[in-house]
């Protein structure tokens, strides 16, 4: 088990390799959370914090907790420098509060961070109220260690509450009845997301087996028949992000394990439509994993099948489209280049098998677990992209 910084504060983040503690950790942050629905929000204040200078006078005025105040003006950190009031009650505004403020306040735009650059935090507070004032609707509020972590939308199609201990119930169900005995590998958690991974040696070879051939075609890789096959599971009560599952293989001789299709993405957002969304949903996705799993072999073998005669501007199309950063996809371009130098043309498999190694890359050039999380959701979409249609000749830029 690894943690950073205590619990209550922004920079927070737990790692751990055991899954009771996992779960332990779940359970406390789940506890030491409040759910505030039907929120006006005219009826919101936002306050500057402004430095450190001012903590105790906050503290003494509006009985906030000072240490959250202190994390709260903390520039290394990402301290919001903001407080939000509601009804006589003030709470310090958690970094990953920020966006969701924002959204809530109608005020979306590079104003806001330009004035965070200039640390004009009065003047963030003035347009934040001022959009307040004039917005309609509810928010749902959530409380989480002390401080205000997010702001989202309380209408009748807004925000769904989808509890994490429950996602994961549901996602260890739907492992146990089709997957034999998954092994947990490893689990994080912050107060921006949540995500764990599970291997499946139970369904190993019947799973390989459907991967092999399409795999074995692919010049960029020596392709062994241990691929181990794994799910990822992610999710954030903060974000507007989706409860996501996603099918993975990981190469036995080490690197970075690749998605191999859409996996399961279901949105934190009600319907008032009648259909299924929220926890139940999701509990639906999931009993459909091991079928994405055989999609995924099918979908392998056909991008084996897709010739590609500009593999390196193929690739920097794709990254520009999808706005993959260049420092990070830069070594995955250098690897489809040397492989050019024996086979100019290859295979769209052999370019995207290139690019699922982009969030590994990421992470050894210091990317957050929140970026590289982020970057995998991207390099996902990959897979359902036409490679044609970025297989150009010329220069093609980032």
């Amino acid at each position: 088990m690894e943690t950073k910084m205590e619990k209550r504060f922004d920079d927070y983040v737990f790692y751990t390799a055991d899954e009771s503690e996992f779960l332990t950790e779940i359970s406390e942050m789940e506890k030491n959370s409040v759910w505030m629905p039907g929120i006006p929000r005219t009826a919101l204040t936002v306050l500057p914090l402004d430095a450190p200078m001012f903590i105790q006078e906050a503290v003494d005025k509006y009985n906030i907790d000072p240490d959250l105040a202190r994390d709260t003006v903390d520039d290394a950190s990402a301290g919001t420098h903001l407080m939000v009031q509601y009804q006589g009650q003030t709470w310090c505004l958690r970094d990953t509060g920020r966006m969701t403020l924002y959204t809530s306040a109608g005020q979306i735009g590079p104003a806001n961070g330009n004035m965070v650059k200039a640390e004009a935090y009065s003047d963030l507070a003035k347009s934040m109220n001022l959009g307040l004032k004039y917005a309609k609707g509810n928010a749902l509020l959530l409380i989480r260690y002390g401080k205000l972590s997010a702001l989202h939308s309380g209408a009748s199609d807004g925000y769904c509450v989808m509890p994490i201990s429950e996602l994961l119930a549901a996602t260890k169900n739907a492992l146990n009845k089709r997957f034999g005995v998954p092994q947990f590998k490893e689990g994080s958690n912050s107060h921006s997301y949540t995500s764990a991974i599970w291997e499946l040696p139970d369904v190993q070879s019947e799973l390989v087996n459907k991967y092999q051939q399409a795999l074995s075609t692919a010049v960029s890789r020596n392709h062994s028949a241990n691929w181990m096959p794994m799910v990822r599971f992610s999710t954030s009560d903060t974000a507007t992000s989706s409860a996501v599952l996603m099918p993975k293989l990981k190469p036995s001789s080490g690197g970075y394990a690749f998605c191999i299709g859409k996996g399961i993405r279901v949105e934190h957002m009600m319907k008032t439509s009648g259909a299924v969304y929220g926890l139940e949903k999701f509990q639906q996705e999931a009993e459909n994993l091991y079928a994405l799993f055989e999609d995924g072999a099918e979908l392998m073998k056909k991008l084996g099948e897709v010739e590609i005669a500009n593999p390196v501007n193929c690739l920097v199309g794709i990254c520009a489209a999808l706005k993959i950063p260049r420092k990070y996809a830069d070594p995955a371009r250098e690897e489809v280049d040397t492989f050019t130098i024996s086979t100019p043309r290859m295979s769209a498999l052999d370019i995207y098998l290139s690019m699922a190694q982009i969030p590994q890359y990421a992470k050894d050039n210091g990317a957050s677990e929140a970026k590289i999380l982020e970057l995998e959701e991207t390099v996902a979409k990959i897979l359902n992209m036409d490679f044609t249609d970025y297989d150009v000749g010329g220069v093609v830029s980032w």
